[in-house]
């Protein structure tokens, strides 16, 4: 077991201070778990911290309305995950009397938590012998371990699970579950990992075998495509054009400015600009005051309003470069 006793001393040496491992909290690491799925640490910490503030229990989450919801998760994206902990925080209050489960089989149930979560919540909060397998898990474990198929297939989890099960810690595995992952984001990195400095070298196969950058192996990616639209500032005095429209299939219950495909126009737009997904791109003409528009479900604010509503990332943007 030294590679165990040489991950948690690197662990209990190296680890970053983060806000959420101040608490063993359940609520605090399920926050915090999802938040960081998709978003990188750093970015997701202040959300964290105003997110504890503003709801610092789990009936406070059940009991907000979903735009409340919405406009605390503004800006991190993938809104669904903000959506699924509203959901999951009202069948905890109605189904285990306001008290995070504490079986793993109950947390899976919950929406929005998968595996991984499921892991992670139950071996950090409750110190349970349960294994966490994130990205970072299992790019550290295909390469010291020679794990060479690919980690989007079940098998290749099952392998993983294989080989860090003997590693499971009744005492401390709490500490082991973060100790896997922060070796995963500090050291045995996607990139240039720090063989160098890394104290499971010597246990390493992918260094042994000069593989670091083939483990773990790549699976081809979706082709991220292009989207073009027209976005449109209409203003008035102290008021802008809004849309609830989701018809795109995007963040249902996020206020949006009219946007529409893409036309040749008269006029040039005041400027272009575009916004990443991490499937699509839109490229956006931009027209200020340039068009009448009418439409029924276009809806007019106070602009002083629009900081209590919940906007689109991309299109918070340009208001906000309006603003200015």
């Amino acid at each position: 077991m030294e590679i165990k006793q040489e991950l948690v001393h690197w662990y209990l040496q190296n680890q970053r201070s983060l806000p959420f491992r101040d608490s063993r909290d359940p609520y605090h690491i399920w926050i915090s778990e999802i938040m960081a799925q998709q978003t990188q640490i750093d970015t997701m910490i202040p959300y964290y911290l105003r997110w504890i503030e503003k709801f610092p229990t789990i009936d406070s989450v059940a009991l907000a309305q979903e735009g409340e919801i919405l406009k605390a998760w503004e800006g991190l994206g993938y809104y669904r995950r903000a959506r699924f902990i509203h959901a999951a925080a009202k069948k905890i209050v109605s189904e285990y009397n306001s008290v995070f489960p504490q079986d793993y089989d109950s947390i899976r149930s919950l929406p929005g938590v998968g595996d991984y979560t499921a892991g992670a919540i139950i071996s950090i909060a409750f110190n349970k012998p349960v294994l966490a397998i994130d990205g970072n898990v299992i790019r550290v474990a295909t390469r010291l371990f020679g794990i060479n198929t690919d980690p989007s297939k079940r098998s290749t989890i099952d392998s993983i699970k294989g080989k860090l099960t003997p590693f499971l810690d009744n005492d401390n595995n709490y500490i082991l579950t973060q100790a896997w992952m922060e070796f995963g984001a500090l050291v045995c990195t996607p990139k240039n990992p720090k063989c160098i400095e890394c104290p499971l070298s010597k246990y390493c196969f992918a260094k042994t075998n000069n593989m670091q950058s083939s483990l773990p192996i790549s699976t081809k990616k979706n082709q991220v495509k292009d989207e073009f639209y027209d976005v449109f500032i209409n203003t008035s005095n102290d008021s802008i054009l809004m849309s609830l429209d989701d018809s795109d299939g995007l963040m249902s219950g996020m206020y949006r400015l009219p946007q529409m495909t893409q036309q040749v126009r008269d006029m040039p737009p005041d400027y272009k600009t575009k916004h990443v997904f991490s499937h699509k791109v839109w490229k956006l003409n931009i027209y200020h005051n340039q068009i009448d528009l009418n439409q029924d479900d276009w809806i007019t604010l106070k602009i002083d309003e629009l900081k209590n509503v919940p906007i689109i990332t991309a299109h918070k943007k340009i208001i906000n470069k309006l603003l200015k």
